[in-house]
């Protein structure tokens, strides 16, 4: 089982984008607990940032980004950080 988590959830070789992402408060312990081995460095007063490939579009890792509201900054790729930026917009729209 040891084995098995520590194993890569992406085949290696495989050429796709990286996305990084920091995060900071509660959110930085829960990521640096759970994300596979090898994507997370810790950056020091508490932030943590995270490597993961984007696998298709950026839409669901926007999603998971917004899911830790202030918590999350997204520093790669551009255009996963402008998606994440365009889901706030809209959300401020609709409830500013």
């Amino acid at each position: 089982l040891d084995d098995y988590a520590r194993a890569p959830t992406i085949p290696e070789g495989e050429d796709r984008a990286r996305a990084s992402v920091r995060f900071h408060g509660p959110s930085a312990r829960w990521v640096r607990e759970t994300a596979t081995p090898g994507t997370v460095e810790e950056e020091g007063d508490g932030r943590t940032v995270i490597w993961c490939p984007v696998i298709g579009t950026d839409e669901g890792l926007a999603r998971f980004v917004l899911g830790f509201g202030g918590d999350a900054e997204v520093l790669a790729p551009e255009s996963l950080r402008d998606r994440v930026q365009d889901a706030l917009r809209g959300a401020h729209a609709a409830h500013g």
